[in-house]
């Protein structure tokens, strides 16, 4: 991540952790940057869908991407559009560990930083500032994927 990326990747964690008492420390934040991976997704590309999911949280440091569903009468319906500076994942297959519904796609080409629910998970069950940043970050997505 270059230093712009790593300082609002830092600012918005330090938000999500928040009311903990200690907030992170920009040590912890760049500990945190290097267990991330850098994936680039070119237009039309899927970060996640059902049949292929991706149980990983990213943050987008530059691009575009469309969450939407397919109906069972084969209809797509547009439910959000994320991009840059933003965190994306399947919401389910996150917070509940099942397969999301969704379909993520790239709509140009986009940089984003990746990390496993199960790495993600193993920090939440060391540190409460790290339960935190989930709750609201679950909080922060839409609602669709619970249906």
């Amino acid at each position: 991540m270059d230093d712009i990326t790593i300082l609002n990747f830092g600012t918005l964690i330090k938000q999500l952790a928040e009311p903990a008492t200690n907030n992170f420390s920009d040590d912890e934040v760049e500990g945190f940057v290097k267990l991330l991976k850098r994936i680039e997704y070119k237009t039309g590309e899927f970060f996640s869908t059902p049949e292929a999911p991706n149980p990983s949280i990213a943050y987008i440091a530059k691009g575009l991407f469309r969450l939407y569903r397919i109906s069972k009468n084969g209809d797509e319906a547009t439910h959000d559009f994320t991009g840059d500076g933003i965190f994306m994942s399947p919401y389910s297959a996150i917070t509940l560990g099942v397969i999301s519904p969704a379909y993520i796609q790239a709509l140009e080409t986009s940089e984003v930083y990746t990390i496993s629910r199960d790495e993600f998970m193993l920090h939440w069950e060391k540190d409460v500032r790290w339960k935190n940043v989930l709750q609201k970050y679950t909080e922060y997505l839409p609602m669709l994927y619970l249906k």
